[in-house]
């Protein structure tokens, strides 16, 4: 079967700007996958298993209407009952409708169907990280992509520490994770302001910005083996932090990434 596709024409538009200012909108769907630790985020929500469920919650006394191809939900795209099954990478698009009221802006889930990531088979490698370090106003991790270079050197693990400024500056740290056995890993990141978490080209943890103290957390699957990472983090001004653990899939609570799982070439 195809996956749920959307209305023709714009009926949910239509109705969407169909006198707003006699009506009241409904509060956006509640979107939570099953399978994610933390619902929707900024990154695609990735998952293994052909039974993963998605759950849609509205406000009492409104129905969910959704498709699973991207396209808008209106009233006649396909009615929410129950938890929705994904067994392919799915778009997934929900919008809340009351009698009375005007519908709810969309909520949207990028439901990616997930595969393990192979390990890389570096030649030479050394314990630790490499590191570059940047000055300037940085707002999110891109900024601190885009900015020059203004020393590097080698860490034993990330940490922001040493850094020879209080406030408006960052750090790019890349290496290898030693993944002790083949799983669903868990990763947290904690950081005040922003901060980023690639492994093997994927972004896997999003806490970009600038804000206080805030934990995030993401999944991949990994083989055993050696996993390029890249930690991006910015700080804007006051206060400063930067953590990471990891959880395998059989663990209940995060903890430090080992220095001694961190290598460099």
């Amino acid at each position: 079967a195809g996956l749920l596709t959307g209305c023709a024409g714009n009926s949910a538009e239509s109705s969407l700007n169909s006198d707003e200012s006699s009506t009241q909108r409904l509060a956006e769907p509640v979107d939570a996958m099953q399978f994610s630790a933390q619902g929707v985020t900024k990154t695609p929500q990735r998952f293994l298993k052909n039974d993963s469920q998605l759950i849609l919650t509205a406000p009492d006394g409104a129905e969910i209407r959704y498709t699973l191809d991207g396209s808008d939900p209106c009233e006649t795209s396909p009615l929410y009952t129950g938890p929705v099954v994904l067994d392919r990478s799915a778009t997934v698009k929900a919008r809340a409708f009351k009698d009375g009221m005007q519908p709810s802006d969309i909520a949207t889930v990028k439901a990616v169907k997930a595969v393990y990531s192979r390990p890389s088979y570096p030649e030479i490698m050394q314990p630790g990280c490499r590191y570059t370090y940047h000055r300037g106003i940085f707002s999110e991790t891109a900024d601190v992509l885009a900015s020059p270079v203004d020393t590097r050197g080698v860490l034993a693990e990330p940490s922001i520490e040493e850094a020879p400024d209080e406030d408006h500056f960052g750090y790019i740290f890349t290496g290898y994770i030693d993944v002790p056995e083949k799983g669903i890993y868990a990763f947290s990141l904690t950081s005040d302001d922003g901060a980023v978490l690639d492994i093997d080209g994927i972004r896997v943890v999003s806490n970009d910005g600038s804000h206080s103290a805030i934990t995030t957390f993401g999944r991949i699957p990994l083989e055993a083996g050696l996993h390029s990472y890249r930690l991006i983090y910015l700080e804007d001004y006051e206060g400063e932090h930067l953590s990471w653990g990891w959880r395998a899939e059989n663990e209940t609570r995060f903890s430090r990434i080992p220095s001694d799982r961190l290598f460099y070439k």
